[in-house]
Formats: C-alpha cells, structure tokens, sequence
C-alpha cells in the first residue's frame, strides 16, 4: 500500500462515511489527464475548506504502475482557508486503461477522523508512438565556413582586458560581501520552548507570530508539543492562555 502521510492528531476514531471526499472540501484527480508508458504522472489529492482539518491519501499496490515517490504540501491557513495536498507520483507501465479503485482518504477534523472511499479513476495511456521507417537518408548538415586563424597579437588584448575585469569585479565583490557583513544584524534566534509559555501568557504572542515559529528550524520542541501548537494555530479561535496551559501540563508529564 503507497500511502502519503499528514500530521495526525489525537482524535476519537469514527465509523467510515459514505460521503464522497468532495463533501470535505477534497478533490483526486491526474495530473496530467493523459499521458504514455513510463511517463511521469501524479495522483494528486487537495483539501481547500473553511474549517480546520487535515487527511491522509492511501492507494492500493497496482500492478500496471511503478510508485516512485510521495509528494506532500503540509497544512497551511491562508486568506481564512485550509489547505492540504498530497500526491503520488508513479509511471504507468503499458498503454491502454490504467484504473485505480480502492483508494481511501482518512480525514480528520472538529468531528474527529472518518474514512471516506474515492471513486474509481481511469487514466488514458496512449500506446507509443510508431517508428519512422522510411529509408530516405536524413541529408548532412552544411559546412561551416573555415575561419582563418587570428595571431596571437591580436587575441593577447582582449584576454588582458578581460582578465583585469575579471579581478576588479571580483574585488569589488569581495569587498561588498565584507561590509554586508559588518553591518548585519545577528539573526534573531526563536524562544525556546519553556521561554514560549511565558509569552504566551503575557498576551505578546498572536497566532501569525506562532504560525511563523513553526515554520523556523531553528525552533525544536518535542512531536507532542508541536502537535499542540498546531492546533492551536489552526483552530477558529486562538486562545494563547489556553495553549501555554497545556505546553505547561505537556512539560510535566
């Protein structure tokens, strides 16, 4: 089973719907809607909805089609909206009717996770193309025009001038990266975990602020505590005095 892989969340697990994924704000489709043996295809899945949520795309193994990797873009809140894709890429193996049936999408949210069934999809793989058999001889590329050789008088001008341009730019270069340098400020590292309960309780900390250190590498905390802040972030209402409490009542654990 090829599956692409979302955060989860602790939720309650619920009996499988028979809603379509379109009912949750997720379309599947091919990308492109056409193509031959070998070529590169993507099985793609998108979520574009007004509440919080995030899904899990499974795909049966298929015989007439070589998985090669999975591709996703991480949940993301943009303009009031969430945001979710994830693909699989494969290469069909032979021309005709690639047919996926089977495919399920794990979705989670405020109502906690259900299973829905995709429907089946049918992908067009055109045969090769035919060979060129004809016999006429492909004709042979024109001469170029013999050029006459240049003294070496005439090529040691420009190959000075070029090689002094060459050292003035690299100086100038150089020079610019060294007062780029001095006049830099130092990066502002993001706050540790335990320092980040104490923003958050001083009211100091807004949800865009959050959203951003997530973002940062530089910003480690444990898959608990990440999980936490994530659905906090994305949630309608961001309560930062609730979100310190329960970061507090992870550190204790």
């Amino acid at each position: 089973m090829f599956v692409a892989v979302a955060n989860s969340a602790e939720v309650t697990s619920t009996a499988g719907s028979e809603l379509s994924p379109n009912a949750f704000g997720i379309t599947v489709r091919f990308v492109p809607d056409h193509a031959g043996p070998g070529d590169v295809v993507q099985l793609r899945a998108e979520m574009d909805r007004d509440t919080w949520g995030q899904f899990e795309l499974h795909v049966p193994a298929n015989p007439d089609m070589h998985a090669i990797t999975v591709e996703e873009l991480p949940l993301q809140y943009k303009n009031g909206r969430y945001q979710q894709q994830q693909s699989l890429v494969f290469q069909p193996k032979r021309s005709g009717s690639l047919r996926i049936s089977g495919a399920t999408i794990d979705v989670v949210s405020s109502r906690g996770r259900q299973t829905v069934t995709v429907p089946d999809l049918t992908l067009a793989i055109k045969p090769f193309e035919s060979t060129d058999t004809a016999t006429t001889p492909v004709p042979l590329p024109s001469p170029e025009p013999v050029r006459s050789p240049q003294s070496p008088s005439r090529l040691a001008v420009p190959l000075c001038i070029g090689l002094v341009l060459a050292i003035a730019i690299f100086l100038v270069s150089r020079n610019y990266r060294n007062q780029t340098r001095a006049t830099s400020q130092p990066t502002t590292q993001p706050p540790p975990s335990d320092d980040l309960v104490d923003l958050l309780k001083s009211g100091q900390t807004s949800r865009q602020d959050l959203e951003q250190l997530l973002n940062d590498p530089n910003f480690v905390v444990s898959a608990t505590e990440r999980e936490v802040i994530e659905r906090a972030v994305y949630a309608e209402n961001c309560d930062t005095t609730q979100l310190a409490n329960l970061l507090q009542q992870q550190e204790t654990r």
